[in-house]
């Protein structure tokens, strides 16, 4: 997981009613070539708690 998070490229972040949400470009595999690409992803992080709530595909 620590090296995922060292390959993640933040777009967007902004603090709405204390969750903050992420715009992301993440590692993922790709199932046809066996290899790593990066997929935009929409993640949202409860600070207070200090767990992630969700983690999606990104909307174009």
């Amino acid at each position: 997981m620590e090296i995922a998070a060292d390959l993640m490229i933040v777009s967007e972040a902004w603090e709405e009613d204390g969750v903050v949400h992420l715009v992301a470009w993440l590692p993922d595999i790709d199932p046809e070539k066996r290899s790593l690409k990066l997929k935009r992803k929409r993640i949202t992080y409860d600070p207070l708690a200090g767990r992630i709530i969700e983690i999606r595909d990104a909307q174009a």
